[in-house]
This record gives C-alpha cells, structure tokens and sequence, in this order.
C-alpha cells in the first residue's frame, strides 16, 4: 500500500507546476493563472507549450481586457 501512495504523491505534485501573477492596468486588479491552463491555451492555439506568455492571450477576468506584460 506505500508504494501506490508515494506514486499519487509524486504524481500530483508533477501536476502543481505553479502559477504567474498578472495585473490589469483597466481595472487595477492583480491575478494568477495557474501555468497548467496557460499551457492549455498554448496548445490549443499554437500546438506547443512553453514557460513564456509573449504570444499567449491572457485576459482579465473582471473587465474581459487582454492583460499586456510590460516585460516585453
């Protein structure tokens, strides 16, 4: 029985890969999108997933405004 606990321990904490923080200059509002469905939104629009979000439309739950990064 340990063993099969120690795989869905390491198998979950495979699948906890974090999240980004966000901010929305509209609407002053600050939040996180976990990077598991930023990866989702690459694959579905560009066919690969990465750890960059230049060309990966995040947009502001409050107001619907896509979230522009100064970082770039």
């Amino acid at each position: 029985m340990g063993r099969k606990k120690k795989r869905r321990q390491k198998e979950e904490e495979a699948k906890d890969s974090g999240a980004r923080e966000f901010h929305c200059n509209r609407c002053d509002l600050k939040f996180e999108v976990e990077w598991e469905d930023i990866f989702m939104i690459q694959e579905l629009t560009h066919g690969y997933v990465g750890f960059h979000i230049n060309d990966t439309f995040i947009s502001c739950p409050q107001c619907d405004e896509i979230v522009e990064e100064e970082e770039f």
